[in-house]
């Protein structure tokens, strides 16, 4: 491994602090412990998130909720940009997912809050909506 002597600034090997006949480069041989300035470097990308809950006192549940950042898409593992609000008090729900390379919209939807059903931990299992008599998580009676 190579580094830059901080005083003499020739590369040396900070085992062997010497030229190729033994002798020292510098001063920094002579001391216990020489002075050398390795360099290193290393590279990473983060993925960042916000999430806002606006309450009242007193209430247990947000009557707005905004979401806005990166986020993952599990089936292809690729990062999305996903604005999200949901407001409680207007009865409405927003979202909207961008790819992030090209900006093209990937999903949208605004619709009121009160018919926006069977998503996230709101989704039915098989089992449930096979009891229930039910398909794709629709009713059969009114076909909603």
């Amino acid at each position: 491994m190579s580094s830059i002597c901080t005083r003499c600034t020739k590369e040396v090997e900070v085992v062997r602090h010497q030229d190729a006949t033994g002798s020292p480069l510098c001063v920094t041989f002579a001391e216990p412990e020489p002075v050398v300035q390795v360099f290193v470097s290393d590279s990473g990308k983060g993925h960042e998130d916000l999430a806002l809950k606006k309450k009242r006192f007193g209430e247990k549940r947000p009557f707005e909720e905004f979401k806005s950042g990166e986020s993952i898409e599990f089936r292809t593992g690729v990062w999305r940009k996903r604005t999200q609000r949901v407001g409680r008090d207007n009865d409405q729900y927003d979202k909207m997912i961008k790819d992030q390379e090209t900006g093209k919209i990937i999903y949208e939807c605004h619709e009121p809050l009160s018919r926006h059903r069977g998503h996230g931990s709101d989704r039915r299992k098989n089992s449930e909506t096979e009891a229930r008599g039910e398909e794709n998580g629709q009713d059969l009676v009114d076909g909603r």
